[in-house]
């Protein structure tokens, strides 16, 4: 009876990443068919196959439409913002770019690139605006050339770049577009016709398609590039003219700087804004014998990990991670497999862990993925030590608290009330940062501090005797 009652108020708590296999959706295609690319929009994947077809699944695999076939694989894919027009690269060295009913009309646009394969492909975010300079769409193949074509009375195409390899992947947020070949990340604005920047090769990585560059541009202007092992978190910065300070950027230059990089323990094969800051990253061991789904920091702290069983035997290059928004579903695809994950809101899978005494899962998911979420550092530092407070454990409640990286101002604050109300004080003054050691906190939270500590007077010396005189105001 016991152990019922114990089982009775287990707390279950729902996985952080949800994933569900829709494979089955792709049952009745021909056995020679396999998944070559994939784009996302909304809840739907476009997917481009080895056959020459272009399919819509919808993310519980319960519909499978053909938008679009032709005799050439389709190698690469991209949607504009609506999710109007699909852009395909074909092996024959064509792009088509295809309308997707209902809301795309009319015949499928057929642009030359050249005689070799086209293995990536952009398609202008506001195609479906007025303007030929919207009517575009990027193009990147095996003879090392990356050119835009425009569509319009006399359709023509300006050649960006040539000669430095296969460019393997083309990611294009207006005005700018990113690509990557064998030497690099370099980027282009569309609107000024100049280059932005170049993002050098890792070293030590090979080129080609068997190790292509991961590109995608996050919701808050930083560019992601994951190649071989290697994560680069770059920041679209503006830098001012002269002449104007109206914000509008129309006297100002963009560039990009990157602002962290770390590296993974396999070779990545997709990445993705995860929200708040965060990266969601997939990765696969060269020979394929185990593929990995991570979430973790810009700085590359993971938080969490999940196996992905039904993807064993993919190598990176045959993996890949179609995404459009944090809050969104996530896509990924293998030759005969296609999965759906949904990340769950940080805060609320905090709040379920905590509630379910589950406190060392609770803080690493604070501590690793808590940058850029409101109130999720602090709710889980002040829930972690509120029952060693009451039980006078005030040794282990530092300990929890040291766990925690660059906590706010605010929860120290909380933390020193709370550890006064308990009668510990005098075990969290020593633990409070102080510069130049740590960070330094607002002078009114070391004021709040020695002002209630003058009920331990022993301890109240001792920090006085090591705190710097200048970060506090009390005794002035």
């Amino acid at each position: 009876m016991a152990d019922t009652a114990a089982t009775e108020n287990v707390v279950s708590v729902r996985p952080l990443v949800e994933t569900r296999s829709i494979a089955s959706a792709l049952g009745e295609l021909p056995a020679a068919e396999e998944i070559k690319c994939i784009a996302i929009h909304g809840c739907v994947a476009f997917i481009g196959t080895r056959l020459g077809s272009l399919l819509q699944v919808d993310h519980n695999g319960s519909q499978v439409v053909t938008i679009w076939s032709n005799s050439s694989q389709v190698c690469a894919v991209s949607l504009d913002r609506e999710g109007c027009f699909c852009a395909c690269g074909l092996s024959n060295g064509r792009v088509a770019v295809v309308p997707v009913p209902p809301r795309g009309t009319g015949d499928p646009w057929i642009c030359e690139h050249g005689s070799l394969p086209v293995i990536s492909v952009a398609l202008c975010p506001d195609y479906t605006l007025p303007g030929s300079e919207n009517h575009s769409v990027c193009t990147g193949g095996e003879d090392s050339r990356l050119l835009l074509h425009r569509r319009g009375l006399f359709n023509g195409h300006a050649q960006l770049h040539e000669g430095e390899g296969f460019v393997t992947k083309i990611c294009w947020r207006s005005p700018l577009i990113a690509w990557a070949n064998e030497k690099g990340v370099k980027i282009y604005n569309a609107s000024t016709g100049q280059k932005v920047t170049f993002i050098p090769r890792p070293p030590n990585c090979v080129g080609g398609v068997s190790s292509r560059c991961t590109l995608a541009w996050a919701r808050d202007e930083r560019l992601l590039v994951g190649w071989g092992t290697v994560v680069k978190v770059a920041a679209l910065l503006r830098k001012p003219l002269g002449g104007g300070n109206d914000g509008s950027g129309a006297h100002s230059s963009l560039y990009v700087e990157v602002w962290n990089q770390f590296s993974c323990p396999e070779h990545i094969a997709g990445l993705a804004d995860a929200g708040s800051g965060n990266l969601a990253v997939l990765t696969s061991d060269v020979s394929g014998r185990r593929a990995t789904f991570s979430l973790c920091s810009s700085r590359g702290e993971v938080f969490h990990i999940l196996e992905m069983p039904c993807f064993q035997g993919c190598a990176p290059g045959k993996l890949h991670l179609g995404s459009v928004a944090p809050h969104l579903p996530l896509f990924i695809s293998a030759p005969r497999e296609l999965a759906v994950l949904q990340i769950r809101d940080l805060l609320e899978h905090a709040v379920q862990l905590l509630e379910a005494g589950q406190h060392d899962e609770a803080i690493r998911l604070a501590d690793g993925g808590g940058d850029s979420v409101q109130g999720l550092r602090h709710i889980v530092c002040l829930k972690c030590v509120a029952q060693d407070l009451r039980s006078g454990s005030f040794e282990r409640a530092c300990t929890t608290i040291g766990r925690f990286r660059e906590l706010e101002a605010s929860t120290w604050q909380e933390c020193i009330m709370q550890f006064d109300r308990f009668g510990g004080l005098q075990y969290l003054a020593v633990n409070i940062p102080v510069p130049p050691r740590s960070t330094r906190l607002p002078q009114e939270v070391y004021d709040d501090a020695l002002g209630r500590l003058v009920a331990f007077p022993s301890a109240l010396v001792a920090v006085l005797s090591w705190w710097p005189s200048d970060i506090f105001s009390v005794g002035k």
